[in-house]
């Protein structure tokens, strides 16, 4: 056995010095003299030149980790250097899904795919402890297991047992992330599942932590390990599946993995140069909606979304977001319309007023209890930074959720200062709020602005908000149950599919170089906006019995954000034409 370990070793070392190649298909021959605590290795590339270590590499990863990095010490002198396996998922079959793992795949190397739902602070974790025997003066090394207590010692080779005399321990940096399944990859029916994933190393280094914020999207390839679950403060004979990580690969979100054909690309451009085309696509969106033609509007410019603008004189970013609120009588189609953003909108996140706490909303801090350090959880908003999320029933929610989405909805992030986790979590996120009037249905004896449950410093957040009242109307009636039931009305003709309408609004957030495309705002049209929102506004007269609710200035950089929207649809500069939408 020994033998064929130094057999081994001695391969690996020939395959690093002659004929490894890095992720990049740079040679390892250029890298592993001078590379600081990792290499990285193109896992296909061991494949080409030995399959039994690569093999080896799947079926028992931490004994071939072990001999790679033995390798290593015998090149460079016994440096201490880890070694990582990249593009491990480009054979199929070593990706997995949390929910299919199994006891069979305990101890093997595999790839799983995910959002990360919760991060830990770094913590320190102590991997092993040395005594010294104080009869004969021998030096014990003993490993410390993950998740255990701390182990001494039983036996000495002189005869010796307990009482050593502990000397010190060697310490890792640590941290824990949990990452949750992809929508796309189960069934609309089920819920996702969360697999906890152990960094160490120069895994928790600030390189790394770019890459494994709240809400991203992330391929970790590493070693599935079980562990007791702990129910109460004890351990039960239950096991649970968690991966010790070898590598992680941030993936770009899910609609850049959609193709673009040229002939996408030919529609889509010929789209962009009709005077209509905000028209045509809010024909197409939603179309078993009967009605609610500038609603759909509304939604299609806020799935495409502004510009977000440093502005230099208060240092300081201004949203391109655009945020809506539907409001009205119960089964008027206001959650069904949110709904129907879940196929077009770049991503999306979706949560009802009626189980949303703040913790489900933003974030949540709590203690774990394995690694006895305090973990971060990310609520729907921040999960659903860079698309949108759709709130229901928000006039359900207590007041300390709306309370924290003030913040959120205006500087598109939260500031996180708690149980000693100090953190930013970016939040670029559009919301769209469906809720019912204060007193369920419409009042018409009283002002629609008294019958929004909501402060006034939320519903200056909104850029738009759209009444809905259920008036009985039997030609309309007929036909929005017509449109419910699938029957193909001349009005709700879709001249563009869903599939089409989706990638238009990838191809304006990605065809600058994987960036939105970003219409110019000219001096002449800032001025332009400025003489809008004034004149609209010197129109909301306050009388001495009366008030009024008149808009404000986030209502004006909401006719920006808009314009702009509308100028991406057409892959222009903001005109007058964008005003008028």
């Amino acid at each position: 056995m020994e033998a064929n370990i130094t057999e081994t070793i001695q391969q690996v070392q020939e395959y690093i010095t002659d004929y490894g190649v890095d992720e990049h298909g740079i040679k390892l021959n250029l890298k592993y003299r001078t590379c600081k605590n990792h290499l990285i290795i193109d896992y296909t590339d061991i494949i080409k030149y030995n399959p039994d270590i690569s093999d080896l590499l799947l079926t028992e990863p931490q004994e071939a980790l072990k001999i790679f990095e033995k390798a290593i010490e015998g090149l460079r002198d016994n440096a201490d250097i880890k070694v990582r396996f990249a593009n491990v998922e480009r054979i199929p079959s070593n990706t997995i899904r949390v929910r299919d793992i199994r006891v069979e795949h305990y101890g093997r190397m595999k790839v799983v795919t995910g959002i990360i739902k919760t991060v830990s602070k770094i913590y320190v974790e102590v991997v092993m402890r040395r005594y010294e025997c104080p009869v004969c003066g021998n030096l014990l090394n003993v490993i410390q297991e993950r998740f255990s207590a701390k182990k001494e010692p039983t036996r000495c080779g002189c005869g010796r047992k307990g009482k050593f005399i502990e000397l010190d321990e060697t310490k890792i940096d640590s941290e824990k992330i949990v990452i949750e399944e992809d929508l796309e990859s189960i069934d609309s029916t089920q819920q996702p599942n969360k697999l906890d994933v152990i960094l160490q190393y120069g895994l928790t280094s600030k390189e790394v932590e770019k890459r494994i914020t709240l809400g991203a999207r992330v391929s970790i390839t590493g070693v599935i390990l079980p562990r007791a679950v702990i129910e109460h403060g004890h351990v039960t004979n239950e096991i649970e599946p968690y991966m010790e990580a070898n590598y992680i690969k941030s993936l770009e979100e899910k609609y850049k993995e959609v193709i673009i054909t040229e002939d996408d690309k030919k529609k889509i451009i010929e789209l962009s140069k009709n005077p209509k085309v905000l028209e045509l696509l809010s024909n197409s969106f939603a179309p078993n909606i009967f009605g609610y033609e500038e609603v759909k509007k509304a939604i299609v410019l806020q799935m495409v979304g502004g510009v977000r603008r440093y502005n230099e004189k208060t240092k300081s970013y201004e949203r391109g977001n655009s945020h809506i609120l539907l409001i009205g009588d119960p089964s008027t189609g206001k959650s069904k319309l949110a709904k129907s953003c879940e196929p077009i909108a770049l991503k999306y996140k979706y949560s009802s007023g009626t189980s949303s706490s703040k913790a489900g909303l933003t974030y949540m801090v709590s203690k774990d209890d394995f690694i006895k350090t305090w973990t971060i959880e990310a609520g729907a908003v921040v999960l659903a930074s860079g698309g949108m999320c759709v709130i229901d029933e928000v006039d359900k929610v207590d007041d300390e959720v709306t309370a924290a989405l003030h913040s959120t909805m205006e500087e598109q992030m939260i500031e996180v200062d708690k149980a000693n986790i100090h953190r930013r979590l970016i939040a670029d996120t559009k919301i769209l709020c469906c809720a019912n009037w204060k007193g369920s249905r419409f009042n018409k004896n009283e002002p629609i602005y008294i019958q929004i449950n909501f402060p006034d410093s939320l519903i200056s957040r909104f850029d738009l908000f759209y009444p809905f009242i259920d008036i009985p109307d039997k030609d309309k009636d007929r036909k929005v149950m017509q449109s419910s039931l699938g029957v193909e009305l001349e009005e709700n003709a879709s001249p563009i599919d869903y599939t089409l309408l989706h990638k238009y609004i990838i191809y304006i957030n990605t065809l600058n170089d994987g960036k939105p495309f970003e219409p110019k705002l000219s001096e002449d049209m800032k001025n332009k906006i400025a003489d809008l929102y004034s004149n609209i506004r010197s129109k909301s007269k306050i009388k001495e019995d009366e008030v009024v609710i008149s808009i404000t200035a986030r209502q004006g950089h909401a006719f920006r954000r808009l314009a702009e929207a509308h100028a991406k649809l057409r892959m222009d500069d903001v005109n007058e034409a964008d005003l008028e939408v």
